[in-house]
């Protein structure tokens, strides 16, 4: 091999590493892109977890909240009644036993 050829070769050589390492930092940042990525990713589920907790306690909060008429209404038709058993009970017997 002449030194000419050689002088080629290493060129070529330095053309191919040229190439190689343009390649190479192009993968770097693809590589760094991803992992910020999964980072991301990871911190969005780590915070949905967290919402979906919250919202399950407010989901909760918000039934007990719900119920609270509902018992009030439930504890006022219970009153009504009583109470008109009892005036009817007590008309019946101050008639049966009143006169």
């Amino acid at each position: 091999m002449t030194t000419e050829e050689m002088v080629i070769k290493f060129a070529e050589h330095g053309k191919d590493i040229g190439s190689l390492k343009r390649r190479t930092d192009a993968l770097e940042k693809k590589t760094d892109a991803i992992q910020e990525l999964a980072v991301s990713v990871n911190e969005l589920a780590v915070n949905m977890r967290a919402m979906l907790l919250e919202q399950e306690k407010q989901g909760k909060k918000i039934e007990s909240l719900e119920s609270v008429p509902k018992k009030r209404w439930d504890t006022l038709t219970t009153v009504i009644i009583t109470a008109l058993a009892s005036g009817i009970i007590t008309f019946i017997l101050t008639k049966i036993f009143g006169g």
